[in-house]
């Protein structure tokens, strides 16, 4: 019976020595998936983080690009309302030369300033 008890004691060892080592290569085996999803996740992110800045870039160029067009736009509004309050402004003074109830002052502009055929032209 010693001999027996001895035998399953060593037995008994050997199946805890055995677990033991079974759990080390389990916990092993586990921390290096854990060590290769955390890689995997760390690279995806700096992926994700990459896609990020170009989208941002892209905007950041597509917004530049706008606002060019706006002040180039802004630039023909002002050079065409300019053209017009000029041409505006030139008519009136024509139309009150050519009414003007001062005849003298008619005459200078006509036959110094402003020749007749641009008058008609302008009207």
């Amino acid at each position: 019976m010693k001999a027996e008890n001895e035998r399953l004691s060593a037995e008994i060892g050997k199946l805890k020595q055995l677990l033991r080592e079974e759990i080390s290569k389990s916990q092993a085996s586990v921390r290096l998936d854990m060590s290769l999803e955390k890689g995997r996740t760390r690279d995806e992110q700096a992926n994700q983080e990459i896609k990020i800045k170009k989208a941002d870039s892209k905007i950041e160029q597509e917004i530049s690009s706008l606002r060019l067009q706006m002040e180039a736009i802004k630039f023909q509004i002002l050079q065409y309302m300019f053209g017009m309050c000029s041409f505006i402004y030139y008519s009136v003074i024509v139309f009150y030369i050519r009414t003007s109830p001062f005849l003298f002052l008619n005459s200078l502009f006509n036959d110094i300033i402003i020749p007749n055929t641009c008058i008609n032209l302008l009207l």
